[in-house]
């Protein structure tokens, strides 16, 4: 859910929760590959909402 939150900056936005979860991916020690398996789902799934919504 974290990576839906955006920032808009003249009509483009832009997905700040994905770079919130990459910190804190990097921050844990456990379930790394989780977070940023995650997190990229996240991502794609907001580029696809960009692109066809």
């Amino acid at each position: 859910m974290l990576g839906f939150f955006t920032f808009s900056f003249n009509e483009f936005q832009f997905p700040v929760g994905y770079g919130i979860a990459l910190l804190l991916r990097l921050r844990a020690e456990v379930n790394q590959r989780a977070r940023l398996a995650s997190a990229t789902t996240t991502f794609v799934l907001w580029l696809l909402g960009i692109l066809f919504g």
